[in-house]
């Protein structure tokens, strides 16, 4: 369903609002440009600053720190790792927000208000003009396997085989031995490991989709990688089940000890 919205939201940009920039580099009109520039300083710049480095007059009061725009690197995206966002996953970030973080829904907006931000974000960073970036490699999910007691049993397995724990918690509630020694991003700011039983502490994962694409594209500038490598597709699906289990209360804790896992090693 999610795939759908968002092929419906490319294709709306595309053909109404400009959208591009999947094969190459944009070119909005400038008068685009110039909405977006006075849309970001009067709703962005507060937080994201005027120079899209994460500096605004606020930021540091954040504990989320604001995203530094020039250095065009996005945690959230539907493009594999290392890749820019497209503009639909842009979009979607403005549209939607992130749960636990000061980063709000600004859905209140027009699409047009949207569109024009999109465009005016990518002129902080020179990556979004430069062709060598692209095409950016989008990621279809296919192949979903539907949540069951099956799956979620394979997900937890895989959870514990991949030792997502060590940063998790053996329950998942954010409290593995490594998060408790910190992690920092790439810009040097602390990183909240979420309680994944707490849906309200949990940035995107509203689907299993959102999950999954989380395991395939890897959350760029944040210790997360990509599992495309190292996990098939199937693998993937199940650990995005357990997951979606795990935030949404259906999946239950097996009792495992840190002490049993490291045993294991």
């Amino acid at each position: 369903m999610k795939a759908k919205i968002l092929a419906t939201i490319a294709c709306i940009g595309l053909f109404i609002y400009g959208f591009t920039g999947i094969d190459q580099p944009s070119n909005p009109p400038k008068e685009v440009l110039e909405h977006g520039k006075k849309v970001f300083n009067y709703v962005c710049a507060p937080c994201h600053g005027k120079d899209g480095k994460g500096d605004g007059v606020v930021s540091s009061t954040i504990f989320v720190k604001p995203r530094d725009f020039t250095s065009g690197i996005f945690k959230f995206r539907s493009t594999e790792s290392g890749n820019l966002p497209t503009d639909a996953d842009l979009y979607e970030s403005i549209s939607l927000g992130f749960h636990n973080t000061a980063m709000p829904s600004f859905s209140q907006l027009t699409p047009e208000d949207r569109y024009a931000l999109v465009e005016y974000i990518k002129t902080f960073s020179e990556r979004f003009s430069n062709p060598k970036e692209y095409p950016l490699n989008v990621v279809m999910p296919t192949g979903a396997i539907p949540l069951s007691p099956e799956s979620i049993a394979k997900g937890r397995e895989i959870y514990l085989r991949m030792k997502c724990w060590e940063c998790h918690g053996v329950s998942g509630k954010g409290d593995g031995p490594a998060a408790q020694r910190g992690f920092k991003d790439d810009w040097g700011n602390k990183i909240l490991i979420p309680d994944l039983t707490n849906p309200n502490e949990v940035k995107r994962a509203s689907t299993v989709e959102d999950i999954y694409l989380v395991f395939t594209t890897g959350l760029n500038g944040s210790p997360m990688p990509s599992y495309k490598d190292v996990l098939t597709d199937e693998e993937r699906w199940h650990l995005a089940n357990y997951i979606y289990a795990l935030i949404h209360g259906i999946a239950l804790y097996d009792g495992k000890t840190i002490e049993e896992l490291k045993s294991e090693q």
